[in-house]
């Protein structure tokens, strides 16, 4: 958006700052290293409905009267959009109402366009009064009718490709896929010289991350380690958090606290994932093999779609043991059709410019705005 003319402000976590600053964007934290450490800790509790309204009151409620704070310094009335995902968007919702401002949604899977019902009632039953003391204390009544608070007017982003998910009227909101966002044109550094050198002699080992949270638990690293360990393959695990590993891994097996997923994808025989967002499409473009033992939230959703796509392997939590981890890696690392089908997706993303499709439908909800104003 900045390089098709517009001004552009990033409200989000304070570990953004430092990217944000690189693509030359005003940024504003709404929350600080300590704050977001701790929200990391409680990743997993997101991964049930129980333990969604705790992680909401302890991490992102007491922060919105900060994020209103933000958007209420830029807002400029005859030309502000408000850009916001899902779930976390009590602030923007808040600052749409109180400033006169078009909000657009993001949606990052389309398993959250099927939840209406349970949205309804997390926030109309069980967080109502936390809504409405933070209304309050911004200036704005008690919420009157929560189906329309809660609804999705207007046309907004999903960023996968039709593909991957057409348009459902079952859905929540009216949303456009404009394709996958790859996260490639934003890492840094380059791939140790140790993987380069093993990837120029020809070895292709086994990538296992669970993304920069800690929503797997030790349970995803533990069955991915053990069925390589089982299989007698060399390995590559990626995480930033000591806790979820195992105290001994075994000699084939390199642990890296940061990598560049999108220089070293292309060039591993298969990916053990959580089925984040990121890490799928990656592995979809790249055309890698992908085994997802997928807990909570959307990753249960995109990892049944990247089985129905014939290219990957879905694990729900209870088959998180080594043999069954085993058995699903040499289902698709011996298979030429897994392999052929993979390509064929990979072909499919090359080539496609989802960024400028998003911007797109972003210019024309500002257009549609303007000529309301």
């Amino acid at each position: 958006m900045k390089t098709r003319g517009h001004d552009v402000a990033l409200l989000s976590h304070i570990r953004y700052a430092d990217l944000a600053a690189e693509a030359g964007l005003d940024f504003g934290a709404i929350d600080d290293a300590g704050q977001y450490a701790l929200s990391i800790e409680d990743g997993p509790l997101v991964n049930s409905p129980p333990g969604i309204p705790e992680f909401l009151r302890r991490h992102y409620f007491p922060r919105v009267v900060q994020e209103y704070d933000l958007i209420r310094q830029r807002c400029r009335a005859k030309d502000t959009i408000l850009v916001a995902r899902d779930l976390f968007d009590v602030g923007a919702r808040i600052a749409a109402e109180k400033l006169g401002l078009p909000l657009l949604w993001l949606f990052v899977a389309p398993s959250t366009l099927m939840s209406r019902d349970l949205r309804r009632a997390l926030f109309a039953e069980v967080l109502a009064a936390d809504v409405n003391r933070l209304r309050e204390e911004i200036g704005l009544p008690p919420v009157a009718d929560w189906n329309v608070w809660l609804s999705y007017p207007g046309r907004h982003l999903g960023i996968w490709p039709d593909w991957f998910a057409p348009p459902d009227p079952a859905w929540a909101a009216e949303v456009v896929p404009v394709g996958f966002v790859l996260d490639n044109e934003g890492e840094t550094g380059d791939l140790p010289r140790e993987i380069r050198s093993a990837v120029d002699a020809g070895e292709r080992p086994i990538l296992i991350t669970g993304g920069t949270g800690t929503f797997t638990g030790a349970g995803f690293y533990e069955a991915s380690v053990n069925a390589c360990r089982q299989l007698s393959r060399r390995a590559i695990l990626v995480t930033p958090h000591d806790q979820l590993i195992p105290s001994r891994l075994p000699e084939s097996i390199r642990r890296y606290t940061h990598l560049p997923l999108g220089k070293l994808m292309p060039f591993v025989e298969a990916v053990f994932h959580h089925g984040g967002r990121g890490t799928m499409s990656c592995a979809l473009a790249s055309a890698t093999p992908q085994v997802v033992l997928a807990w909570g939230a959307d990753r249960p959703g995109n990892a049944i779609r990247v089985e129905e796509l014939r290219v990957g392997k879905y694990l729900p939590r209870p088959a998180w043991k080594a043999d069954t981890v085993a058995k699903a890696l040499e289902s698709l690392a011996g298979s030429s059709a897994v392999r052929e089908r993979c390509r064929g997706i990979a072909a499919r993303i090359a080539g496609t410019d989802s960024l400028t499709a998003a911007c797109l439908v972003i210019e024309d909800a500002l257009g549609r705005a303007a000529s309301t104003r």
